[in-house]
This record gives C-alpha cells, sequence and structure tokens, in this order.
C-alpha cells in the first residue's frame, strides 16, 4: 500500500477511478458541490488530492483544503472514501497531520456521518450542523 500526492496535472489519470468515491462521499453533504467542483478544485490547485495505491489500484481517496477564520487556520477533509478502510486509514491520518503541520495550521477539519466517530478516535466532535432547506 502507498499514499501518493497527485499532481493536477495527473488528475486525469486517476479521475475515473475516484469518481466513484467522491460522488459516494458527497452523497452525505447536502448536495453542497458535485464531483465535478471537486475536479475543478483539484485541477485549480485549490484542493489537495491523495490517493491510496494498492498495487496498480486506487483502494481510496482524500481530497483536502486549506481554511482560515480569523482565529485559527486548519487543513480541511473535503471527501474521503474508499475501500479496506481499516488498511490505509490510521497511514493516511499521520499524512494528512503531516501535511497541516507543513501548512501551518492549527487544527484538521472533518464532516462527516456519525460512523466516523467509531474509527476518528484521536478526533473529537466539536459541533454539530443543523440545516434546513429552503
Amino acid at each position: 500500500m502507498m499514499i501518493r500526492a497527485v499532481e493536477p496535472s495527473y488528475l486525469d489519470f486517476y479521475w475515473a477511478r475516484i469518481f466513484p468515491q467522491i460522488k459516494d462521499s458527497l452523497n452525505n453533504t447536502g448536495n453542497e458541490q458535485n464531483p465535478l467542483h471537486v475536479y475543478d478544485k483539484i485541477k485549480n490547485k485549490n484542493y489537495i488530492l491523495l490517493v491510496v495505491m494498492e498495487g496498480r489500484g486506487v483502494l481510496a481517496h482524500v481530497t483536502l483544503e486549506k481554511g482560515e477564520v480569523p482565529n485559527k487556520t486548519f487543513l480541511n477533509v473535503v471527501t474521503c472514501g474508499g475501500e479496506k478502510l481499516k488498511t490505509w486509514l490510521g497511514d493516511i491520518l499521520k499524512v494528512i497531520e503531516k501535511i497541516a503541520k507543513e501548512m501551518n495550521c492549527q487544527s484538521i477539519y472533518m464532516a462527516g456521518r456519525r460512523g466516523w466517530e467509531k474509527v476518528l478516535t484521536d478526533y473529537q466532535p466539536t459541533f454539530t450542523v443543523f440545516t434546513k432547506e429552503l
């Protein structure tokens, strides 16, 4: 297994393999964006794409973006998904933390379904998001 940061110029090579994973990740976000938005953000260097490789296949992906609020800089995990979660999650979390430190972020932000609480044991739920569609 290998984790690779994908340069935007190589995105098209990986896109067909990660598109279904990104689509699944976005299904639970209230349609705030679609896979083509993610594609454009990676191509324009607004998102970082990591892929988890097993042999010549792509097991999983993560997309990241740096965010800022007045008192904090953070690394946001935009999408995360794939197969065999237990085999790569620990390793990719270490890579995400390394990237966050290199980008001088004070924290890592992830939003997801409650099921993530079971596997993100070093992370604390900090707030609940309420939405109302109009």
